[in-house]
């Protein structure tokens, strides 16, 4: 996209390192995914977002509706429900259960705190400790959240001998 943090190979070779079984292979590419999301949009609010963009991608964020956005904002929204689409599908088609709408809350959450932080940067606000630890909070998440898994989420097959190690 032209700016920020190439980590495309690293993140998904992290995944890879620590989820290396065969049967571990949707996972490694979802949370790899998860993970190239975070860090595109991540650096899109911290570097190259003006914050009228950072706003209309995050209200199109809450909305789950890219109607009005366009360049970065909209080939990220685009990833974006792309991922989360992914996701709860492959999640349904194996739990039976749509997990849609909660994955939209999760990321509604993440961008909201990384629209609060940018206008905190841009502006020059130094928020009190407990405001800046309550949004800090959820954006850390995300992004350790994109190193995590749940080993048998996805995994195509059940194997008995099999057992998950603990999340990173």
């Amino acid at each position: 996209m032209g700016f920020g943090r190439e980590k495309t190979a690293s993140r998904y070779f992290a995944v890879a390192a620590s989820t290396s079984l065969p049967q571990d292979s949707e996972i490694r590419m979802m949370v790899a995914k998860s993970a190239i999301v975070i860090t595109v949009s991540d650096d899109f609010y911290d570097m190259e977002g003006s914050l009228d963009d950072l706003e209309r991608i995050t209200d199109a964020v809450q909305r789950w509706d890219a109607k009005g956005l366009s360049g970065h904002s909209k080939t990220i929204f685009d990833a974006l429900d792309s991922l989360v689409s992914e996701l709860a599908r492959k999640y349904f088609r194996q739990h039976g259960t749509d997990i849609t709408n909660s994955l939209r809350d999760i990321w509604s959450e993440t961008f909201a705190s990384w629209f609060t932080e940018a206008k905190w940067s841009k502006s020059g606000f130094i928020p009190a400790a407990e405001e800046y630890l309550e949004t800090g909070m959820i954006t850390s998440i995300a992004s350790h959240n994109s190193k995590a898994s749940n080993r048998n989420t996805f995994s195509p097959e059940k194997n008995m001998d099999y057992q998950p190690m603990m999340a990173i």
